[in-house]
């Protein structure tokens, strides 16, 4: 068994826990209620706006973690001595979180369109400015996700090139599998990361100049 290696998967997906989602959760809390400011809300649509703000936000970022998770499940496959049955059962339970979000997603996505579309919706109001608080959020947290699983993924490759150097308690060989499977799964978890980031920009770009 590489302790190692289980050390090292455990170490990163505790950082994201402990870390990323907190702070997301308490980025999108903060800033849609400094959004909201209280005032009176004309339209009746602050409360449906807050709701469908914080469940998009929660499923995007659990499809992005869940498909890390199956990847990185999946990644394994190519170190020697892991279990392939392991490795499967975590895709699976993974990709079947991934799954699930999907369907919140796109359910609570298409009434996020639906409320924009809507007359209701006044640039300035308070459905406004809380969907782009939401929209800002979201760009906060891909940025933090891709900066840390960019710059993890740079050390798997570095991994890759100088496993003599890395790890001096498992053979070169077993040292640049592993570095392959960090790279892998991290990069995915970058450019997942970023694509949620660009598609969220994409929203407020235009509007911000």
């Amino acid at each position: 068994m590489d302790v190692f290696g289980d050390f090292e998967r455990g170490l990163n997906a505790l950082l994201v826990t402990l870390l990323v989602v907190p702070v997301g959760v308490l980025v999108l809390a903060v800033i849609i209620l400094a959004a909201g400011r209280g005032e009176p809300d004309t339209t009746g649509r602050r409360a449906f706006t807050v709701y469908l703000s914080a469940v998009n936000f929660i499923a995007i970022f659990t499809l992005v973690f869940a498909s890390f998770a199956a990847v990185q499940s999946l990644a394994t496959l190519v170190v020697d001595g892991r279990s392939e049955d392991a490795a499967v059962r975590g895709a699976v339970q993974a990709g079947l979180i991934a799954g699930a979000a999907v369907v919140v997603l796109v359910f609570h996505a298409r009434r996020r369109r639906e409320l924009r579309a809507g007359a209701e919706f006044e640039a300035g109001g308070p459905a406004w400015r809380i969907d782009h608080a939401y929209l800002y959020a979201v760009c906060f947290v891909a940025v933090l996700v891709a900066l840390f699983a960019l710059g993890v993924g740079a050390y798997g490759a570095f991994r890759t090139l100088a496993p003599g150097v890395t790890e001096e308690a498992i053979t070169r060989h077993l040292e640049r599998q592993e570095g392959i499977a960090q790279l892998i799964s991290q990069v995915w978890l970058g450019l997942a990361a970023l694509y949620v980031f660009l598609r969220a920009w994409r929203e407020v770009a235009p509007e911000t100049g």
